[in-house]
């Protein structure tokens, strides 16, 4: 779980760096994802990505493959929606500010995880 998850958020954190900087890379000739498939195709992949990152961290508890931890990480899921979305409007931000908000999300699965346990350990 923690393997799939991790490496998903990864992935997916790299697709999305790859689309803010999509006119660089063509200029540059760089092969990535976005500019081999297209920026569509890119925006769907992150968005089945994100589909099954909340099919992961809902169902590994009840099938008894995580702790209740797991739940700890849904806000991540929405943060990936939240930073696709802010891609998708082509909101006024630099390049470097969406970077940022893109490496915020490993900041925001640690805390929401710290919050969870110090909030629902027991004793």
């Amino acid at each position: 779980m923690a393997f799939s998850f991790n490496f998903t958020l990864v992935f997916v954190k790299s697709i999305m760096s790859d689309m803010v900087n999509i006119q660089g890379d063509r200029l540059i000739g760089r092969e990535t994802i976005p500019v081999l498939v297209g920026e569509e195709r890119s925006r769907r992949l992150v968005a089945g990505l994100s589909v099954f990152l909340l099919v992961l961290v809902v169902s590994v508890q009840p099938l008894d493959w995580a702790s209740s931890v797991s739940f700890a990480l849904l806000p991540c899921v929405f943060y990936v929606w939240i930073c696709l979305y802010l891609c998708d409007r082509r909101a006024k931000f630099s390049g470097a500010v969406m970077e940022g908000l893109l490496q915020t999300n490993f900041i925001v699965a640690g805390a929401s995880t710290l919050f969870w346990v110090s909030a629902f350990s027991r004793a």
